[in-house]
């Protein structure tokens, strides 16, 4: 008797053909894994210094490699922030709460930032990035 698995190969040589897996169930592809997620970015860099000398205003961009398209970043201003600086995005303008934005953030100094610091985060998830002022 004949092995199940031997006989399309048999066939396939008797018959004068090139088959290789003849008969064979094809062996299922996984899809390839999806990037790693990369961490937030504020301007290509994790961790920025902000310095209002050449006006009240500065404009941020958060990014993120990987990050599913319509993500979402969250700044977080530390409570040394209250009074001096407001960040703003989508259409939110606050000083002490949480501000969503889909990239851009808007910074106006109030006051003197002086350990203000804002952590900027991803809906994604990965490493957040840090917001610092001089």
């Amino acid at each position: 008797m004949v092995p199940s698995k031997t006989l399309p190969f048999l066939l396939c040589a008797a018959l004068g053909l090139a088959c290789a897996n003849a008969g064979l169930a094809q062996q299922a592809t996984s899809p390839a894994p999806a990037p790693a997620l990369g961490p937030v970015l504020i301007d290509g860099k994790p961790v920025v210094e902000v310095t209002f000398a050449t006006g009240n205003t500065q404009t941020i961009g958060a990014s993120q490699a990987h990050a599913p398209a319509g993500n979402t970043y969250t700044a977080t201003p530390s409570t040394l922030c209250n009074g001096t600086v407001r960040v703003t995005g989508a259409a939110s303008d606050v000083a002490t709460t949480t501000v969503t934005s889909h990239g851009a953030f808007t910074l106006t100094r109030l006051g003197t930032p002086v350990g203000c610091a804002i952590a900027i985060t991803s809906n994604a998830g990965g490493t957040p990035a840090t917001v610092t002022f001089k």
